[in-house]
């Protein structure tokens, strides 16, 4: 029985233009990477494949022509999901896309749905996708993958083309099914799954986190290649390099879940659910150096010092096993001192991220927080005096937001500018499994409803959000007056701070892992030049934008 796991792509209108090369994440996808070593361990052919980085390579380096615009219209893909009705247009779209991931021949068909905060393309091209795999092959067909797409697709795009959605992780709930379909066994009661049988979807609780293999993706597709463009002659030198470098950033991951409970997180009513042992996690960090030799780990971990015994052991291991990889992650302030700092770097820590979300004391006992401004004040800058690269989360319009709220938050970064490297800002989604969604009452919310809302280009400004939930504060602001608000409050924030940083987001992560590999820790020198090429990136990607509008 072979199978097949793909990862499906999303799309961006002409004004979310993130990068001045793919326009896609260049990290491959962790999640089935993960699926796949899994399976493959307990003796399943199981092939993996990205349709979403193929795509995107394709068009910007190989002039493959895709119309991606189908994909927007909402009515038009339902009708051909639903109402069975012949789209010749969308046919052709994806006997093209056989070429690039050839289908035929596998009994079982596993789809990736990848998160998107821009629009519902992600959804709108599986729905369509499983329509027409079912209707040319007749394979077996589950999907899943970012859990509010999931939902999303099984509660307003549930077609019979997809025979099991699968909600949560996936492998344990894929190993039982396929084993059934394998043995011929009934599919519907299935013992250790759980079901619900209105919406085909089933759940299997598993929390270990398993090694993963990037073994059948297409790696030279997210090695770095950059296109030759006239940069001022401070950075011509190092952007050539860069762009010849094959710059190659992997992920990975080995803590699931959080013991933590901000209010707006989608994890907030969960808990820490696995540790992997420290020197377990280093032994597979040395297994995937010796096979893949990346540039660089992106760990994707909610917090990497989710105790300090357990990130000391983790850095030991690393420099005992003389490792010498470099590595990202987020990170609590709370758990951190200089010393410890010093041995990350020691271990390849090149940059934390901290999700401070605000800097109103008011709003973070409110939003359950758990950390005070002086905290992050004091563990940022002794993060920055190591060299270390630091990032910072904000959240603008959250609810009961108040001008004071975001005077503070503008206060501290001002005050903390210097030590600040990159401002990741963000206006406040409602997020499904939050403790907001889930107990609004309880934080002062009501009338919860579904707007599933892109906000036009001149509406949004720089906000990147997808909002699919409006909400009313309880003897606050209604949704008309909370939305207008929020994005008052992200223009504040953002102008304040001298505008919204020029470096496309699809690249930075690649550009700064090839600097420090290139200067060490040598943190002035890699911010001037990170802002010298992000300047001429950002134009770049402008034009892009004007081009394609």
């Amino acid at each position: 029985m072979r199978v097949k796991i793909i990862r499906l792509p999303t799309f961006f209108h002409y004004w979310d233009t993130n990068s001045s090369e793919l326009n896609c994440s260049l990290l491959p996808p962790l999640g089935i990477g993960t699926i796949t070593a899994y399976l493959k361990r307990r003796g399943f052919d199981i092939t993996q494949d990205d349709l979403n980085i193929k795509i995107f390579y394709e068009r910007r380096y190989k002039h493959m022509a895709f119309n991606e615009e189908p994909f927007f219209d909402e009515d038009r893909i339902v009708r051909y999901c639903r109402q069975a009705q012949p789209d010749p247009e969308l046919e052709a779209i994806f006997a093209r896309l056989e070429v690039l991931c050839p289908v035929q021949g596998y009994a079982v068909i596993l789809l990736s749905v990848q998160e998107s905060l821009r629009n519902k393309t992600n959804v709108l091209f599986a729905v369509a996708y499983a329509t027409y795999l079912k209707k040319k092959y007749n394979p077996f067909i589950m999907l899943g993958g970012f859990g509010v797409a999931v939902k999303l697709m099984y509660m307003e795009y549930d077609s019979p083309a997809i025979d099991f959605y699968v909600t949560g992780a996936g492998e344990k709930a894929l190993e039982i099914v396929l084993q059934a379909k394998k043995e011929g066994r009934d599919l519907s009661c299935l013992e250790g799954v759980q079901y619900n049988t209105a919406k085909r979807s089933i759940q299997v609780d598993y929390y270990q986190i398993e090694e993963p293999t990037f073994d059948g993706l297409p790696l030279e597709y997210y090695r770095y290649r950059g296109l030759a463009a006239d940069y001022a002659q401070e950075a011509r030198a190092v952007v050539d390099d860069f762009h010849r470098s094959g710059t190659l950033v992997l992920p990975f991951g080995f803590i699931k879940g959080c013991p933590y409970h901000c209010i707006f997180c989608s994890e907030s009513f969960g808990a820490l659910e696995f540790i992997m042992p420290a020197r377990q996690a280093a032994e597979i960090l040395a297994r995937l150096q010796d096979s893949y030799n990346p540039t660089g780990y992106f760990f994707l971990n909610n917090e990497i010092n989710v105790s300090q015994a357990y990130l000391e052991e983790l850095c030991d291991a690393i420099i005992e096993k003389k490792l010498r990889i470099l590595w990202s992650d987020c990170a609590r302030a709370n758990f951190l001192n200089r010393q410890l700092l010093q041995k990350m770097r020691d271990a390849g820590c090149i940059r934390l991220i901290f999700g401070i979300e605000t800097g109103s004391p008011r709003l973070l006992r409110y939003i359950r927080k758990e950390i005070v401004v002086e905290q992050l004040e004091q563990a940022i800058r002794w993060a920055h005096e190591l060299g270390i690269w630091t990032g910072i989360e904000i959240i603008c319009g959250l609810p009961y937001e108040q001008e004071q709220d975001i005077q503070d938050t503008i206060s501290f970064l001002r005050r903390n500018k210097d030590c600040i490297n990159r401002f990741y800002y963000n206006t406040f989604d409602l997020r499904v499994g939050s403790l907001l969604f889930c107990e609004p009452d309880k934080y002062g919310i009501e009338n919860i409803f579904d707007v599933n809302e892109v906000v036009s280009f001149e509406e949004r400004r720089y906000s990147k959000n997808f909002t699919q939930f409006g909400f009313d504060e309880i003897g606050g602001l209604k949704w008309a007056e909370k939305k207008q608000q929020t994005l008052e409050s992200y223009d504040k924030v953002v102008s304040a701070m001298g505008g919204y940083e020029n470096f496309p987001t699809y690249e930075e992560e690649h550009f700064l892992f090839f600097l420090y590999k290139r200067y060490g820790h040598d943190i002035q020198k890699i911010q001037d030049i990170f802002q010298a090429v992000g300047r001429q990136k950002g134009r770049q990607r402008d034009y892009l934008r004007t081009v394609k509008a």
